[in-house]
């Protein structure tokens, strides 16, 4: 059995390939419902900005003037400075969008309780946590203060933070793209040169082809494996979204392609063990060794193997890949009313979801959520639906949704949990069948060619029948002496 061979085997062993045209029956669609967001359960009576909000909370103007300027951050400030990271983390997204303004600079008068979009680079990372007697009552057990390098001018400022992402190390980052949408709390140092913010969380942006469409890492924190898409992974799904929508043509699939010809380990082992070995994924199962790319053919021609994406799913969190095979279902998925801050903050009401299934997937789906379609691509699903597609996207998750698996003659069907890889990605490349102009041609030219053939049958037949004339004629002159000519 060869190695492809094998990793077919395996998922289609491990994962249980029922899908019964791609799962349409009793599955759900990859946002699943998602919950009414806050703000679609707010009273109609929206407050007209942040000051108003934390009024409405029980922040008062006493909390605001605590916070002296020309000093840094003292003991005295902790408590109000800790009911403010209470409450922002409460604060809706769309609300956010809404107050916050555009940018920082040095000219800007602020007072305490304006929203600001922050962006620069990470200088400095403090953990800090509060006394006991807070820790329980604002339920944080430990927050940081960032000292981040403004775009761009390089101005220090302080942030107070809630949450960093969870993969850095104690300190942080130093040097990383950051962001923040923080509210402004006042100016510390003696010329009040020093601005000081608090934020509910530090947003993150590696350089790398998903970080540079800014998308925010430490959004994957939220992100579960092997789950169905739930509401905490709803803002990291949006804003891929939103990413993917804000690139280039091509670009996604240039930068897949880049790894692709830069991936190591293809499809011709270099260890000297026997056979594969085998190790467990996350959720458990027990899967053979594998190739991160694998040879389609004797052109050297490579494709990503989907192993990666269905047992390390933790390792390939915003990976650009490009997967080619037959989509079994090309669907429109409009968001609904509770998505309407989706709509207002990302400026999109529908995407596509894709499900492709690869020569290595074993039957099972491969889930593409991508922003348009090819022109002329149709939409559909079913057994008579199959369409060939070169899909590129960042990596999402691994997600999980109910099939029904087809009965026997022992019992009914069942109800089965089916896990696919979701990427996210712009466009698919369609490879559709042969064009209208092709088979005009082919008209043409079959036409043209049986125009020739009933030519020369009509020849034939004349010069047969001119053959004949003549061979009748000179019989008849041959035995009738009155056609023969006189001496």
């Amino acid at each position: 059995m060869t190695r492809t061979a094998a990793v077919i085997f395996g998922l289609s062993v491990i994962l249980v390939p029922r899908l019964a045209a791609a799962g349409t029956a009793d599955r759900e669609s990859s946002v699943e419902k998602a919950a009414v967001p806050a703000a679609a359960k707010q009273s109609p009576n929206l407050p007209a900005g942040p000051r108003e909000y934390l009024r409405g909370l029980g922040f008062d103007e006493s909390l605001f003037t605590r916070f002296q300027n020309g000093r840094p951050l003292d003991e005295k400030e902790q408590e109000p400075l800790l009911r403010m990271l209470f409450w922002l983390r409460r604060l809706d997204p769309l609300d956010v969008g809404r107050w916050a303004k555009k940018t920082w600079s040095a000219a800007v008068k602020p007072s305490p309780d304006e929203l600001f979009r922050l962006h620069g680079r990470l200088q400095h990372l403090k953990r800090l946590e509060p006394p006991p007697e807070l820790v329980e009552r604002f339920e944080l057990p430990q927050y940081y203060c960032a000292t981040v390098l403004l775009e761009p001018d390089d101005r220090p400022v302080e942030i107070f933070i809630e949450k960093v992402p969870r993969s850095w190390p104690e300190g942080g980052r130093p040097g990383a793209r950051v962001g923040a949408e923080a509210m402004f709390l006042k100016f510390a140092g003696p010329k009040f040169t020093q601005p000081v913010f608090a934020a509910h969380r530090l947003a993150w942006y590696p350089p790398t082809p998903l970080g540079d469409l800014g998308f925010d890492y430490g959004l994957f924190d939220d992100v579960k494996q092997y789950q169905p898409y739930g509401q905490k992974g709803r803002e990291a799904f949006y804003q891929m979204l939103a990413a993917a929508g804000r690139a280039k043509p091509g670009a996604i699939l240039a930068a897949a392609e880049k790894d692709l010809a830069e991936a190591v380990n293809p499809l011709r082992p270099t260890s000297k063990k026997k056979g594969p070995s085998e190790k467990k994924s996350p959720s458990g199962l027990k899967i053979p060794d594998y190739c991160p790319v694998y040879d389609v053919d004797d052109r050297d021609r490579r494709q990503f193997s989907v192993f990666p994406l269905f047992f390390e799913p933790e390792g390939q969190l915003g990976k650009p890949f490009v997967l080619e095979g037959t989509a079994r279902r090309v669907e429109m998925i409009r968001l609904g009313e509770g998505d309407r801050d989706v709509i207002e903050r990302f400026h999109f009401d529908h995407y596509y979801e894709i499900m492709l299934f690869t020569d290595d997937s074993g039957g099972n789906p491969i889930t593409f959520c991508v922003r348009q379609l090819p022109p002329g691509l149709p939409e559909g699903s079913g057994p008579g639906y199959g369409e060939p597609l070169r899909v590129a996207g960042f990596f999402y998750k691994v997600w999980s949704y109910n099939i029904s698996a087809e009965g026997s003659a022992a019992g009914p069907s069942q109800i089965r949990r089916q896990f696919s890889p979701l990427l996210i990605g712009h466009e698919p490349i369609w490879y559709p069948p042969s064009q209208p102009a092709q088979h005009l041609t082919l008209t043409l030219v079959l036409g043209a060619v049986l125009v020739a053939l009933v030519a020369l049958i009509w020849i034939a037949v004349w010069r047969m029948n001119r053959a004949d004339r003549r061979f009748f004629q000179s019989r008849r002159e041959s035995s009738d002496p009155s056609f023969r000519e006189n001496p």
